[in-house]
C-alpha cells in the first residue's frame, strides 16, 4: 500500500483451498489475483513500472486498469451479504434477510453490528 492504494485484496485465481495455517504463517495461493484500489488520477502504467522491480525474477502477469464508479459501498456490501452458518446451530443473518435459512426452530440468528452504520442494530431472533 506504500504505492498509494486505498485497499489491496488478494483472491484465489483457481480453486486452491488454504486450510488453517500455523501461527505466524501467511500462506498464499499458487495463482493469486491481486486487486488494488487507487485514486482515479493514478497513472496505471507508471504504477506498473513501480511494481515490476518489486517482483524480482517473477514476470508480471496480465493486468488491467478500470474505473470503478463511486457508490454507497456500505449498501453494496450489505446487499450481497447472505446468512452464514457457524457450527451446527449458529447463523449470522442480515436484518434485511426475509426468511431464516434453516427451518429448524432451535436455530437463531442475529444481525451483526456494522462498523460504518450510524447506530448498532440489536440482535434479533430469526423464526
Amino acid at each position: 500500500m506504500d504505492l498509494g492504494a486505498s485497499a489491496v485484496t488478494m483472491t484465489d485465481a483457481e480453486d486452491q483451498p488454504l486450510f488453517e495455517p500455523p501461527v505466524g504463517a501467511t500462506p498464499l495461493w499458487d495463482n493469486t489475483i491481486v486487486t488494488g484500489l487507487f485514486p482515479a488520477e493514478t497513472d496505471a502504467k507508471a504504477l506498473i513500472e513501480q511494481i515490476k522491480p518489486r517482483l524480482g525474477d517473477t514476470p508480471l502477469p496480465e493486468w488491467k486498469a478500470e474505473i470503478l464508479e463511486d457508490q454507497d459501498w456500505t449498501r453494496v456490501w450489505m446487499d450481497s451479504f447472505r446468512p452464514m452458518r457457524f457450527g451446527k446451530r449458529v447463523w449470522i443473518c442480515p436484518s434485511t434477510y426475509a426468511h431464516h435459512p434453516n427451518p429448524r426452530p432451535s436455530t437463531s440468528c442475529s444481525t451483526p453490528v456494522w462498523p460504518l452504520a450510524p447506530a448498532p442494530t440489536p440482535p434479533r431472533p430469526c423464526a
